[in-house]
């Protein structure tokens, strides 16, 4: 080493420094893509992670900027339309065509509860709960009577069971128990 330029050492080990730096930033992509799942692959996890998870979260549970996207009770058209179009805060034109599409398809598939067997027991209690508790302001075909209807709610499971256990306006509040209330929410599901 050229002991009359003092600057020599620090440059060269600075170029060893960057080299390292970068064949080490391959081997981390490299080894990202070589241990992504099978739904990591997907077209359409692809598309909501570089265009939705930013708001939503990457795995659908929200954020301060964008809601959850999970037990979201919208038809596929509903939910391309607010993809597409955008709603409230929300701006359009995120994802369009084909892509949103794809997207839409994928987040209902991520929303589809699952349906309670129409036979069994439980299923029967749950009913005679509606009927005992629910029925006289919501009516038998949950079309509302005094209270509103129950068929095109708007609202998420997690408000419905909030306002079923805590009442909401002249709803009276723990008529049931939160379990009951989440089996009631599933048992409404399977009536619309």
């Amino acid at each position: 080493m050229n002991r009359n330029n003092p600057l020599l050492p620090f440059a060269l080990i600075m170029f060893i420094g960057l080299i390292l730096i970068t064949f080490l930033s391959l081997q981390g992509v490299v080894g990202v893509k070589q241990g992504a799942s099978e739904e990591d692959k997907d077209p359409a996890v692809q598309l909501y992670q570089d265009r939705c998870g930013g708001c939503h979260g990457d795995k659908l549970q929200g954020s301060p900027i964008g809601p959850a996207l999970t037990n979201i009770k919208l038809s596929e058209e509903e939910i391309e339309s607010i993809i597409v179009n955008g709603k409230g805060e929300m701006a359009g034109g995120f994802l369009t065509g084909e892509d949103a599409r794809t997207v839409t398809k994928w987040l209902a598939s991520k929303n589809e509860a699952p349906t309670p067997d129409n036979s069994s027991d439980e299923f029967a209690k749950i009913k005679d709960t509606y009927k005992t508790v629910c029925q006289n302001c919501h009516g038998e075909k949950l079309q509302g009577v005094i209270g509103p209807s129950l068929v095109k709610s708007a609202l998420s499971d997690k408000d419905m069971i909030h306002i079923i256990v805590n009442g909401k306006g002249s709803m009276p509040k723990n008529l049931v128990d939160e379990n009951t209330a989440k089996e009631l929410v599933r048992w409404i599901h399977t009536q619309k």
